[in-house]
């Protein structure tokens, strides 16, 4: 990934792999101190490309909730 650009705290876009795609990642503060990620990942070229990444993503975001329980 290669940083595009950046809002500290709201908000981070990024080139993946060779630039075809981009993700931006949104950040959301909420109740207790917590906060929310949405992530968004563009240009895809396919369905079939999308919904790999969504599953792909997926995994990568529940382990990451799971390490920052810990």
């Amino acid at each position: 990934m290669r940083v595009r650009t950046t809002q500290p705290n709201r908000t981070a876009r990024f080139d993946w792999d060779d630039g075809a795609t981009r993700v931006h990642a949104y950040f959301t503060a909420v109740n207790d101190g917590k906060s929310s990620l949405s992530m968004q990942h563009e240009l895809l070229p396919n369905v079939r490309a999308a919904n790999a990444a969504k599953a792909s993503w997926k995994k990568r975001l529940t382990t990451l909730k799971a390490s920052l329980k810990e």
